[in-house]
């Protein structure tokens, strides 16, 4: 090739077509045989552009016999722009299995989510019992350490001990929650009881036992982010610190009346009644049998209990048989320290009855020493040896 042709070599990829990729010359320009253009009558010399490689020089008419420069191509062979392609498709043939893998068993993992999550009653009031309904204000905590968030609609649960024969005694709402890693369930509702007999049950052994478990069971809707709704089963068993039979019950003081008063009553005192839980429960009117050796000497009562988490006091009004008293002194406990067993009799709210808390106080014996001769002796009685 010569100059005056004008023929100008670039140098670029074969395609990836050929069999033998490489380096290959593609001629731009009029090279005609046997003719000089730039001899041409009807040509003039174009002056020599010195500027930037690629710019046109200011006073052409075009770029035809202007050194040009190669399109800026991918400096891979086509093969490897190929490859990379098909790896990225694959990334994303993976990503969209992956989430079709996620959509499908949205539901297993929305119900794994559930089971794993945990229930925490942080307080529980149980206020205005009738024999057939009670009023519950209750605060719980829901953890969840799972990464998804979901929002469950409200409910009924069932209530019931945790175990495979007990029935459920009553039915709450459970509001609409958002279980974030912490959040606060709160139920104030009247409550009705279903089955008084499993009621009964679960007031006994929170009554006589150190904790109770309470199995609290529904169906909900789950909803989160973009998933469609899901229906899970919610499940879950509370260990609650129970009354523990009301150990460290003790009369701390008392005063015995000679004279008793209009409605019967002859000693007055107050009692100390611990609540290690985190229950608070009205128990209206609760009176107590009380025994000596097992033969019976008397009732207390407790007027409008609420015994709440703590430490309780409150007023004792007695009705006691003294000469009996003072007969077992004399026999069998001289010292004036008499041993009494208290047994639950019975528990009235607004004149009624409430057999699901009085079938648990009947089961409940608490023993305390009572020193009555010192009590006798203050009143200027002394009692003589038998």
């Amino acid at each position: 090739m010569t100059t005056s042709a004008m023929s100008i070599a670039f140098i670029c990829w074969r395609p990836q077509v050929l069999a033998n990729p490489g380096p290959i010359m593609l001629l731009i320009g009029p090279e005609r045989s046997g003719r000089n253009d730039m001899s041409h009558s009807s040509q003039r010399a174009r002056p020599k552009w010195s500027g930037p490689p690629g710019r046109i020089h200011p006073h052409s008419s075009g770029d035809a016999d202007l050194p040009k420069l190669p399109i800026e191509r991918d400096k891979r062979p086509d093969s490897a722009v190929l490859g990379g392609a098909i790896v990225m498709g694959r990334k994303l043939g993976k990503l969209a299995r992956s989430a079709g893998r996620i959509y499908v068993a949205f539901p297993r993992i929305s119900q794994d989510g559930i089971d794993d999550s945990t229930l925490e009653i942080q307080s529980l009031t149980l206020s205005d019992p009738t024999p057939e309904s009670f009023h519950l204000e209750q605060t719980a905590i829901v953890g969840n350490d799972n990464r998804y968030h979901p929002r469950l609609d409200a409910f009924n649960a069932s209530l019931s001990l945790d175990g495979p024969e007990d029935k459920p005694y009553a039915y709450i709402e459970l509001p609409a929650i958002h279980a974030t890693a912490i959040a606060t369930s709160y139920v104030n509702q009247t409550v009705k009881i279903t089955d008084p007999e499993a009621f009964m049950n679960y007031n006994r052994i929170t009554l006589i036992n150190e904790e109770v478990k309470v199995a609290v069971r529904g169906r909900t809707p789950l909803h989160e982010m973009r998933f469609p709704t899901t229906t899970v089963d919610y499940n879950k068993v509370v260990t609650l610190k129970a009354l523990n039979n009301f150990n460290g019950f003790n009369v701390t003081s008392f005063e015995i009346k000679l004279e008793a008063e209009s409605d019967g009553t002859n000693m007055i005192g107050t009692v100390y009644i611990p609540n290690p839980s985190v229950m608070t429960i009205s128990f209206g009117n609760l009176t107590f049998n009380n025994y000596v050796q097992g033969d019976f000497i008397g009732t207390s009562l407790l007027s409008d209990v609420v015994l709440r988490p703590g430490n309780n006091t409150m007023p004792m009004r007695s009705t006691v048989n003294q000469t009996l008293v003072i007969a077992k002194i004399v026999s069998d406990f001289q010292d004036g320290l008499l041993p009494i067993d208290i047994v639950g009799n019975s528990s009235v709210y607004h004149g009624q009855h409430l057999p699901y808390f009085e079938k648990g106080l009947q089961s409940s014996v608490q023993h305390i020493t009572l020193n009555v001769g010192e009590k006798l002796a203050a009143l200027g009685l002394t009692i003589p040896p038998a």
